[in-house]
């Protein structure tokens, strides 16, 4: 217990540094918009959500006219996984624009499917998953989307026999 203990410990400390240096970081306000773009992927990738947030927020403030699909598709992602995987409508227009910059962003239509499935609008999660099925090139990603589409399949089909 306390080897567990202490290991909690550690990672609120190392949290606690992560966070000073990237405050640091930030208020050198000598990055590029590459620099903080890719950092701020990288603390995504690395399950760092706030972390990522706060860089993506400086990103945005700095380099308001770099911001492309991708950049808002990860904005959105992260405003959702610190939001305990539940949607709001910052996360819903974030979405919006990355879509509106490219309508095939694979992440934003996986997200725009996670939100239309909690809404139980089957039909259309179905139709923003097959369009991001077309856009990846991962086999595991491939995989993913067609077990999250058989399972609105199902669901479409509980409801269609529900309604009869």
């Amino acid at each position: 217990r306390d080897v567990e203990r202490s290991r909690g410990l550690g990672d609120v400390y190392k949290r606690q540094d992560l966070d000073s240096r990237i405050d640091e970081l930030l208020s050198l306000n000598s990055l590029s918009a590459s620099e903080l773009n890719l950092l701020a992927m990288n603390l995504l990738a690395d399950g760092y959500y706030d972390q990522s947030y706060k860089v993506l927020d400086k990103y945005s403030d700095v380099f308001p006219d770099q911001i492309d699909s991708e950049t808002y598709a990860a904005y959105a992602e992260t405003q959702y996984l610190i939001n305990n995987l539940s949607f709001n409508a910052n996360i819903l227009k974030d979405l919006e624009r990355s879509l509106y910059l490219d309508p095939s962003n694979h992440k934003a239509l996986t997200m725009k499917g996670l939100y239309l499935f909690s809404q139980s609008e089957f039909e259309l999660a179905l139709k923003s998953w097959s369009v991001a099925l077309e856009n990846v090139d991962s086999e595991d990603q491939k995989k993913s989307f067609i077990l999250v589409m058989n399972t609105a399949l199902k669901e479409l089909e509980i409801k269609k026999n529900n309604s009869k």
